[in-house]
């Protein structure tokens, strides 16, 4: 079983990953074991099962991070590196990166759904992306706070390119 460190949302997490064969996979984390089913859709695109749930997951390795897109989520998986960065820059590399709603895939901006300064819940769209004829919406993680819109609708972007950045207050200014 090999075992992968990543920071995400400024915490690390550890993955222990056991190939199976026939594109089956054991994953481990937290004293957790799920089975699941992984094939190639293409360069980027994974059709995944885990028991009977389907997920379409877009995959793209950057030289800092892996950047996943499930279902409108957007994932940041930054690998540790101990003996090269401190945990504590990577923990604010991982919060930088999180407040950062990266492009998942190249493709065209058809749809902002927010302004800056507008208030967003956890699972609220924020823009929706053009990709190989296929639309996706990329939705809050959090709570949050629209601070900055890079782009404009119509606009093209490529994997990895900041769209937005959010900010993440206090829970209590958030509900206010």
């Amino acid at each position: 079983m090999e075992t992968y460190c990543f920071n995400y949302r400024g915490r690390m997490v550890k993955i222990q990953f056991e190939p199976l064969g026939e594109h089956r996979y054991r994953l481990e984390q937290d004293g957790q074991s799920t089975e699941v089913l992984v094939q190639a859709v293409d360069g980027h695109t994974y059709s995944v099962f885990v028991g009977e749930t389907h997920h379409l997951v877009y995959v793209t390795v950057g030289e800092e991070a892996i950047y996943l897109h499930i279902e409108g989520q957007s994932i940041c998986l930054e690998p540790v590196r101990e003996s090269r960065t401190s945990r504590a820059e990577n923990q604010e590399a991982a919060s930088t990166a999180e407040r950062e709603m990266t492009a998942p895939m190249p493709g065209k901006i058809l749809k902002l759904m927010v302004t800056e300064g507008q208030r967003v819940t956890a699972g609220e769209g924020l823009f929706i992306l053009e990709a190989m004829k296929m639309e996706n919406e990329v939705r809050a993680p959090q709570q949050a706070v629209v601070k900055k819109i890079h782009v404009q609708e119509g606009d093209l972007v490529s994997v990895g390119e900041v769209v937005l950045e959010l900010d993440y207050p206090e829970k209590a200014d958030v509900e206010s």
